[in-house]
């Protein structure tokens, strides 16, 4: 792999690993604190439309508040005067105020007199049971007897829940034991609840607490809420309101989180559930602002590996590019004597003026060694030629063994009768027998498998002399290829030997087989004299005897001698096939 390609890979692996780092530590760090804020704004959210909401109830005591110290209703109630308390309400006055029930109580929590009003229909409506006494607890209602504070909240009602406030009335000698109540509350029904939305400006939805049909995302909500009591608004002495909502936020989908809300009624049951539905605007925009962040950093990134790779190439791959081709150029051309012509005092420059003295000492290497190698060269021709038998050397050949020639001596030249560029075009058996041509392949086998072989056959020459000789070939390596290097031995004069030898034997051969037909031709006469001279009777008989038998003796001896020349003669026969049919 090329320079400039690692240096490309490399700059491109640490842009691709600081823009995953970055989009790690987009979604680890940015897009959490963005979450962050944006589940800061859903709680502000949700405590505006709490607020809102806290707002219409302690709008419902202000008015409750105002009316419970108007004389009129003290007296009335008082007395008990129920026609008087309903003189002052008539439907004008409860549309104008968007209030559905105005009540007035005893000092026992039991309803004297007050009037219903539906302000979607614009008629008089009745009181439900729920209200004929206060929806009160008898805890609260005992505070609220013995403090005198005023009660706001809200109930449950068949129809809708309702946002009440409670107001206690004191008579008109001021006594510190209220006399009555006044109770004035408004449906918080689908238009109270639209209201609500438009101020807002949230899709906003409420929904009962028990509702047997709430969906999943509210009853994880409601899952979360932690156990408690204390009602969803409550008066100070200062006629401070604390608003007391548990609050839940989640995610719903990429685009919407929603925030649920846990308000108790007036006496700190869990009654609804209010979820606002926020788009994920912030979130989007961090969103957005990481894909165009990201977008510039990548082409940043780009820019700048651009740029580096730009100067890195001008003062850095293009000198070490030119110093790598220049060096090839010279290992190529094999010229130590080139330079390296590179300016500047950086390490690219001292490199080059390295890689002048590694070639400068090259150079002086390869003018000794050229030296020493011109004579070698001339100290093998001088020895290669100075042997007096045929050498030659040729090419190995993997299917016929002996390939083309390399190299001759002089000895071959002359005793071949041809010249070099002769014996360039021959290969060894066109001037060499070898018996026939199953002897030739065995021999050219036998090379091939062991890498050696030793036999005898005849050179012919130029001129058609043939001459017998001994043939030694073996492979060896000649500078990483294989050769053979094939040594022939002129073996006339032993042939000549072996020749005379074996006549020499043969005829001694010869002369032992008429020595054995003498010995027969002897032997028979001689026993017929033995007997002629048994039957003669005079003075030659025993002379004739004696000589018969010295002569018997002589033959006996002979017969050994000739018992031993077998044994020769199988000599003969087995190392010098003398006497072989």
């Amino acid at each position: 792999m090329k320079i400039r390609v690692k240096t490309i890979l490399i700059l491109s692996a640490m842009l691709l690993a600081l823009l995953f780092v970055f989009l790690i530590a987009s979604e680890t760090i940015v897009l959490n604190a963005f979450h962050t804020i944006e589940v800061q704004s859903a709680q502000k959210d949700t405590n505006r439309a709490l607020s809102i909401l806290a707002s219409d109830i302690n709008q419902l005591d202000a008015v409750a508040e105002d009316w419970a110290t108007r004389g009129s209703v003290d007296e009335s109630i008082a007395h008990t005067n129920k026609s008087g308390l309903l003189t002052a309400l008539d439907d004008r006055t409860l549309d104008n105020l968007k209030f559905n029930y105005i009540l007035f109580y005893n000092a026992s929590g039991e309803l004297i007199a007050g009037k219903g009003y539906d302000i979607k229909q614009m008629q008089e409506t009745p009181v439900p049971a729920s209200l004929f006494t206060l929806p009160l607890a008898p805890a609260n209602f005992l505070t609220m007897q013995s403090h005198g504070n005023a009660i706001i909240g809200i109930v449950s009602d068949h129809q809708d829940p309702i946002l009440l406030a409670i107001q206690p009335v004191y008579g008109p000698d001021a006594s510190t034991t209220p006399i009555g109540y006044i109770l004035m509350a408004r449906y918080l029904d689908a238009a109270e609840i639209l209201r609500l939305e438009n101020l807002v400006q949230l899709p906003l939805e409420i929904r009962r607490y028990d509702d047997p049909d709430i969906t999943g995302d509210y009853k994880v909500a409601i899952a979360s809420f932690q156990n408690g009591t204390a009602p969803f608004v409550q008066l100070q002495e200062n006629d401070a309101i604390i608003v007391n909502a548990p609050v839940y936020i989640a995610v719903l989908d990429n685009e919407n989180i929603g925030t649920y809300a846990l308000i108790r009624d007036i006496n700190g049951s869990p009654l609804l559930v209010l979820r606002l539905t926020i788009p994920r605007d912030i979130y989007a925009e961090g969103k957005s602002t990481i894909v165009y962040f990201f977008a510039f950093l990548v082409l940043l990134g780009i820019s700048l590996v651009v740029i580096i790779l730009l100067v890195l190439d001008e003062t850095v791959l293009s000198r070490l590019l030119y110093v790598s081709n220049r060096v090839n150029s010279i290992g190529t051309d094999r010229n130590f004597s080139a330079r390296i012509s590179l300016t500047g005092t950086d390490e690219v420059a001292q490199l080059a003026t390295d890689v002048n003295a590694m070639l400068g000492e090259l150079e002086t290497s390869q003018q000794y060694l050229k030296t020493r190698l011109d004579q070698r060269e001339k100290s093998y021709h001088l020895f290669f030629n100075s042997i007096t038998e045929p050498v030659l050397v040729w090419k190995f050949s993997d299917q016929e063994g002996y390939g083309e020639l390399i190299e001759v001596n002089n000895a071959s030249v002359d005793i071949l009768g041809y010249s070099r560029t002769e014996l360039a075009t021959m290969r060894l058996f066109d001037f060499l027998t070898v018996g026939n041509e199953t002897d030739q392949d065995f021999v050219t086998k036998q090379l091939i498998s062991q890498g050696k072989v030793q036999f005898e056959g005849s050179y012919r020459t130029k001129g058609g002399k043939v001459i017998p000789v001994e043939v030694i070939a073996h492979i060896f390596d000649e500078f990483g290829e294989k050769a053979v290097l094939t040594i022939a031995h002129d073996i006339t004069v032993r042939k000549d030997i072996e020749r005379l030898k074996i006549a020499a034997f043969q005829q001694i051969e010869k002369n032992m087989q008429q020595f054995a037909i003498l010995n027969d031709q002897i032997r028979n006469p001689l026993q017929g004299i033995i007997g002629i001279a048994d039957l003669m009777d005079n003075e030659y008989k025993e002379k004739l005897i004696r000589l018969a038998t010295m002569i018997n003796e002589l033959v006996h001896k002979l017969d050994q001698g000739y018992l031993e020349s077998e044994k020769i003669r199988e000599f003969l026969r087995k190392y010098y096939g003398v006497g072989k049919k």
